[in-house]
């Protein structure tokens, strides 16, 4: 529930008021979770967020629950660090395995 962040709306940066880092990017986040069919909507989303760390923190965390986003979104990151991650994540594509199945269930 978008509310239970404090989020003012339904986009991503409907989360911009809110102050502390980790409830915002899991406002984000969740506000972002409609659009991961709509590429270029998520890709619009995305852009407008300012801070570089913070878009590339979400992305990766999208890309994580959603692996077939990979190869939309990590041409798009901005960070050398998270550039590194998201290749890593590429190559071992299990590692996001864990997004695929229910908490605490075994891998599918």
């Amino acid at each position: 529930m978008l509310s239970s962040f404090g989020c003012s709306g339904t986009t991503a940066t409907g989360c911009d008021a809110i102050q502390e880092p980790t409830p915002r990017v899991e406002c984000r986040i969740e506000a972002l979770q409609p659009a991961v069919d709509d590429y270029p909507r998520l890709e619009l989303e995305l852009s407008n967020l300012q801070d570089d760390a913070e878009h590339d923190l979400v992305a990766l965390r999208l890309m994580v629950q959603h692996p077939s986003l990979f190869p939309i979104l990590c041409p798009r990151i901005r960070t050398s660090a998270a550039r590194e991650r998201c290749a890593r994540l590429e190559e071992r594509p299990h590692l996001s395995e864990r997004a695929k199945r229910p908490a605490g269930g075994p891998p599918q």
